[in-house]
């Protein structure tokens, strides 16, 4: 079976650092990056050499679709699981973690792959396996992170190897990118309480399942995204089975999906989908692993979470490419407020072991008021409907939320943004394009600076009565001097990011542009 050249780059990062002692791997790979067909590859290579290999999964869907994948490359597995024919004789053997803990892990393994890692590590039969097990341990997940802020999978875990974040993924066509959809105004979650780092379900119930709510889901999904194959998240199975039937009831063929739910009624279910015969599927959690229909262009987030991980889970199980229906890209219509709470997928460019600073991306996005539209705080215009915002609209109380993130950045970040700054000062002095400072600092770090270092670049937060026209005159001398596509809206970007709801603008601004 082909390969990807990431996936086969990925492989090769992997067999270097084992070749170098490496024996705790956590493997990253964003949803959609094809990482059961990337282990399977590396099964097959250690099958090749006799080794004696374990496969765990906490789901039992999950057991039959890495079977199903290692079929594809040729691999016979046995299965430790109820309800499955046992054969210890095979040197591959897939298990769930489940069933594990009642018969115990078979003996003399060269290697253990842990799959979803971000949750099986803490499994009981896991963490003996990841104590004791004096072989490779490989974990494998798509969002190596999590809720409780003591745990992190370094306890685990020594090193990683990456495949290309979800943006460069999107860059390079093999996933689609997602536009997204908020209405933080329907459900105010100030009173619902957190245990354990997640909302209290029985809260979210009183907001979220309500006759109202649910009526301007379904009506969204009619304006925004009539026809596409779509699922929804819920925050309990009632709910689920609420949204199903408003959906019916306006005419669109929709079913639910639980934990309960018969695996052949399951199928079922997934292949209606599939077929287009049913365009709305809505669930709790059975969708957010182990699911993979490419079709899938629609994600509806009823399910407010304080959880990045499932988050991004939920997302990404729309960002599939899929050539047989042409899919170009997926809406996200999001009545959870997490793409305000988490940020947005594509906007991900660290992947670390521990707990990312989830406050990064936090209050990084604002919502077109004409559309709903949500897109990044320095874009001027919705790309959607074409409304303009006006200077400091859409960022009421967030040019404090980012001064805020700035204290909290780690000294790594810190420096990063420094230099960035450096740069942006040097730009502005030598009359360079502003640009020319991202392209110093990718040419460093190999990756373009984040929107945070934007804020603020050349005059920090101390400005002078005469700064602002200072950098007007800057500006205007660049698009005098250089084809900008929009020079007025590249100037009102420029000075958004430097001077935020500081900016004062004067009549005379707009005709020294023009």
């Amino acid at each position: 079976m082909d390969l990807y050249p990431y996936q086969k780059e990925l492989i090769s990062n992997l067999y270097k650092i084992i070749r170098d002692g490496a024996k705790k791997i956590l493997l990253y790979a964003p949803t959609g990056a094809g990482k059961t067909v990337i282990v399977s590859k590396v099964i097959q290579d250690a099958n090749s050499k006799n080794r004696k290999i374990l496969f765990l999964v906490h789901r039992n869907e999950l057991v039959q679709q890495t079977m199903d994948t290692l079929s594809r490359f040729g691999l016979e597995a046995g299965v430790i699981k109820a309800g499955w024919q046992s054969d210890a004789s095979k040197n591959i053997q897939v298990a769930s973690i489940q069933t594990l803990n009642a018969r115990g892990t078979p003996d003399n393994l060269d290697i253990v792959f842990i799959d979803e890692c971000h949750t099986t590590s803490y499994f009981k039969s896991c963490k003996s396996i990841l104590k004791s097990h004096h072989g490779i341990i490989i974990g494998i997940t798509a969002t190596p992170w999590r809720t409780k802020k003591r745990e992190g999978l370094s306890e685990y875990y020594d090193h990683i190897v990456k495949a290309p974040v979800p943006a460069k993924l999107i860059d390079m066509n093999f996933l689609v990118p997602p536009i997204y959809y908020g209405y933080d105004n329907e459900i105010d979650l100030k009173t619902v309480r957190t245990m354990a780092g997640e909302f209290v379900t029985e809260d979210l119930d009183v907001l979220c399942n309500t006759p109202d709510v649910i009526k301007r889901v379904v009506e969204e999904y009619k304006k925004l995204a009539l026809g596409r194959t779509c699922i929804c998240f819920a925050i309990n199975v009632e709910h689920a089975k609420n949204i199903a039937l408003a959906f019916n009831q306006s005419g669109i063929a929709a079913a639910h999906i639980e934990a309960a739910t018969h695996p052949m009624a399951r199928s079922d279910k997934y292949q209606a989908l599939a077929r287009g015969e049913i365009k709305l599927l809505s669930s709790v959690g059975v969708l957010t692993e182990g699911f993979d229909i490419r079709s899938i262009s629609a994600i509806i987030l009823a399910r407010p979470t304080q959880s990045m991980a499932l988050n991004y889970q939920m997302v990404g199980r729309g960002l599939r490419t899929s050539k047989e229906t042409n899919k170009e890209d997926c809406i996200v219509i999001d009545f959870a407020n997490n793409t305000e709470r988490h940020g947005m997928v594509q906007s991900l460019d660290e992947i670390e072991m521990d707990n990312p600073m989830e406050t990064e991306s936090k209050q990084m996005t604002k919502s077109c008021p004409n559309c709903n539209h949500l897109i990044e705080l320095n874009i001027m215009e919705c790309p959607q409907c074409g409304y303009a915002f006006q200077p400091g609209e859409g960022e009421n109380q967030k040019t404090e939320r980012l001064d805020d993130l700035i204290k909290l950045l780690p000294p790594d970040e810190a420096k990063k943004r420094k230099l960035f700054h450096k740069y942006a000062r040097y730009a502005y002095e030598n009359g360079l394009k502003p640009t020319w400072a991202a392209i110093k600092y990718r040419a460093k770090y190999r990756k373009w600076p984040k929107d945070l270092y934007k804020y603020q670049a050349v005059f920090g937060n101390e400005t002078q009565d005469d700064d602002q026209q200072s950098y007007l005159n800057y500006l205007v001398g660049v698009v005098e001097n250089h084809e900008i596509k929009d020079p007025k809206q590249y100037i009102v970007n420029h000075m958004q990011w430097e001077f935020g709801d500081k900016l004062v603008y004067a009549e005379e601004t707009e005709s020294s542009t023009e």
